[in-house]
């Protein structure tokens, strides 16, 4: 049986196939257990394996349940089973050598797991054993970084190259090189050779999920879904899916169960989605009380560590958020040896700023300042450029911005490193960064952690702190930052003398060209389109309060696939602990496009903020539609915006100060009902005549502001 587990371990399952009735007539486990581990089937394969470990002589079956741990990343198990393999076979060089140098790869020992390898006798390609020696050379070179060193000694060897864990390399490799289209098609050529093996299958769903593969990524999930069942390793991708999909409560279903399979195994699964999903169920405060048993260290999840500064000030928890952010922020890997330098000179000349975002599509951030710029076109004192940290393809708006005069954009590229993005920046001599993201998706706090301008900016694209000092200021208007301020954070603060935002939709965007609907028949309609996960147990009561004062009236809400049950089944129970009446509960679909979703506005009479995660966009949006929001002005900023944008409207009378008053201001509305329903045109002309309708107004503004922020550093660094 000498070096048949080498042999056959490189072999595809149909090429063992052709085979497998003489193997098994001659009662053969070792090479069934080897045809079982290329067809996934585990549990199969596990229990032969281990029937027979007592009793083997060799090595064999240890070396290959060691070797199947490794690729399917069990390692607990793997370096227990190796250890024993060491001890009890000292004098099978061959496997111990594979062996060690897999543990040396674990502990991130690559130059010392190279050596091992290189030191086996039978290194030769033309030998049984050289074709696996490659590839976990390639291995380690691709778990360095070292990709083009990776792929040149893959390719070395045809057969290391062209069997299953191979072909998961090569697309690893293409993958961390942002080619999805290359990686797809080689994976997709191996299902065919192997449709039941499943490290195809993720690695497939892993890059269709990378790629933004949107026109596969859902009938890719489920045809696995249809072929492994609810694996756990499934699960987690099938959880964002539902998230994607406004489908929370099938997404913390997904979630839980993922947790519930790795229960029995050492594996701790990821907490990011899992808290995303019970933040969408309006449960975001359950973030403040985590054990930390539960999740994964920063370096294995960032995401989840991200997500929490933002779901920590979503609770108007801010202290705990920018505790957060400094926590991630200190363990930001060094970018740059060099200090940022940078010569003020001429307080007074033409500024260079530039305006980050990972959010450069149909996205609000991406509206409001495209409304800015377009209003202000013939008069920008200053140079603005774009810079769009997240290459969004064919959903770009990048183009938009493009067309406008006296605006210039940057793209970065995937393929751009921290390092390349911070050099390319710092050679633009910035004079003010604005960071349109804060801790979202395709942020860029690293590198204004490293610092690329003179001053940087914490605005609009985020509801709390940064949370590192080289994030100088943190820009709103007084209604976001009463005086005195009691919000937490490590910026200073910069009041604008008017409402820190403008809404003025351009010809580009729906809301241009849409008209105020008429309004809704029979009693007041109240409800509200934020999305759920702005449901706290806090508004809930008052909105029970609300349903109790005026029975008549129905609540309506739409932030929820209306096909997703889960979802409503753990809201309806919330609905009822508030005294709310689920068939007092009018569920609006979502709508296919922006335009109709605004068409649905003329069922709504009112709108209701949600608290302390108020609305911002959705509140632009209602008034627009001559919708106004009756809005709870609390502590935090999350818990303002409503309120700035209301009284940028000049409609101050919608705010309240308390739950009470919150309630009364939309009782006084029903007593005049035909009257408040005749005035949704005039709203929106007040809106237009207001400094919220006034963009040219907010840009010119922000400059004069960014002119006293270089003053004001200019002083400090004198000093």
């Amino acid at each position: 049986m000498k070096n048949l587990v080498f042999k056959e371990l490189l072999e595809w399952p149909n090429e063992l196939n052709a085979e497998e009735g003489d193997l098994f007539d001659l009662g053969d486990d070792l090479k069934r257990c080897i045809s079982l581990d290329r067809r996934s089937e585990f549990h199969e394969m596990e229990s032969i394996l281990l029937a027979n470990m007592p009793n083997d002589k060799n090595g064999d079956y240890y070396f290959l349940f060691a070797y199947s741990l490794f690729w399917r990343k069990n390692y607990s198990q793997f370096l227990s089973v190796s250890q024993i393999l060491i001890k009890k076979f000292p004098k099978r060089e061959g496997f111990i050598n594979i062996i060690s140098a897999l543990q040396e790869l674990l502990k991130g020992n690559h130059e010392k797991s190279r050596s091992i390898l290189s030191s086996i006798t039978l290194y030769p390609a033309k030998d049984e054993m050289g074709p696996l020696i490659y590839l976990i050379t390639a291995y380690s070179f691709y778990a360095q970084g070292k990709l083009e060193k990776a792929s040149t000694v893959l390719l070395l060897n045809s057969r290391s190259s062209d069997c299953i864990e191979g072909v998961l390399l090569q697309a690893k490799i293409l993958r961390a090189k942002f080619d999805y289209d290359s990686s797809i098609s080689l994976l997709d050529s191996a299902i065919q050779k192997a449709p039941n093996n499943i490290q195809l299958v993720l690695e497939l769903i892993t890059i269709l999920h990378a790629g933004k593969r949107g026109d596969r990524i859902l009938s890719d999930v489920k045809k696995a879904l249809s072929r492994f069942g609810f694996r756990s390793s499934l699960l987690s991708h099938l959880a964002p899916l539902k998230l994607l999909q406004r489908e929370p409560g099938r997404a913390l279903r997904a979630c839980l169960q993922e947790r519930a399979h790795c229960s029995i195994t050492d594996i701790l699964p990821k907490a990011s989605n899992l808290f995303v999903a019970y933040e969408h169920s309006g449960n975001v405060n359950w973030s403040i009380n985590i054990n930390p048993e539960s999740i994964l260290p920063l370096a294995q999840d960032p995401d989840f560590y991200a997500n929490r500064c933002l779901q920590l000030a979503s609770c108007g928890e801010s202290h705990l958020s920018v505790q957060q952010a400094k926590m991630i922020s200190k363990n930001f890997l060094v970018l740059s040896k060099k200090p940022f330098s940078y010569f003020f000179g001429n307080v007074n000349k033409t500024l260079r700023i530039a305006w980050l975002t990972g959010d450069c599509t149909n996205h609000p951030v991406a509206r409001f300042l495209l409304g800015i710029f377009s209003a202000s076109i013939g008069s920008f004192k200053h140079c603005h450029t774009v810079v769009s940290t997240v290459d969004h393809g064919k959903s770009s708006w990048l183009q938009h911005f493009d067309s406008l005069d006296g605006i210039k954009t940057f793209q970065f590229s995937q393929k751009d490193s921290a390092n390349a993005r911070l050099k390319y920046l710092r050679s633009l001599q910035i004079d003010i960064a604005i960071d349109l993201s804060g801790w979202t998706g395709g942020n860029s706090l690293q590198l204004f952690k490293e610092r690329f301008a003179a001053v940087q900016v914490n605005y609009l694209g985020y509801f709390a702190s940064a949370g590192f000092d080289s994030m100088d200021f943190w820009l709103g208007d007084r209604y976001l930052f009463p005086n005195p301020c009691l919000e937490f954070r490590s910026e200073a603060i910069y009041r604008l003398s008017r409402p820190f935002i403008a809404w003025q939709p351009t010809p580009s965007m729906p809301e241009y060209h849409s008209s105020v609907s008429a309004p809704p028949d029979g009693p007041l309609r109240i409800g509200t389109f934020n999305h759920n996960r702005k449901f706290s147990n806090t508004i809930l009561k008052i909105w029970g309060k609300l349903l109790e004062k005026l029975p008549d009236t129905k609540i309506i809400f739409k932030a929820i696939n209306r096909d997703d049950p889960h979802t409503q089944e753990l809201l309806i129970r919330r609905f009822l602990r508030a005294e709310i009446d689920p068939n007092r509960i009018e569920w609006l679909p979502i709508t296919k496009s922006p335009v109709e979703h605004l068409e649905q506005y003329s069922k709504l009479d009112l709108a209701l903020d949600s608290f302390p995660n108020g609305g911002c966009t959705t509140t632009c949006e209602a008034l627009w539609m001559g919708v106004p929001t009756v809005t709870l002005s609390g502590n935090s900023y999350v818990s303002r915006m409503s309120t700035s944008v209301m009284c940028a409207a000049n409609l101050s009378e919608f705010v309240a100060n308390s739950p009470d008053e919150y309630v009364n201001i939309v009782c006084q509305q029903a007593s005049d009902l035909d009257g408040f329903r005749s005035k949704r045109l005039f709203r929106r002309n007040k809106f237009e005549c207001s400094d919220l309708g006034n963009a040219k107004d907010l840009l010119m503004h922000l400059e004069a502001s960014f002119d006293e922020m270089i003053k004001i550093k200019k002083e400090i660094m004198s000093n």
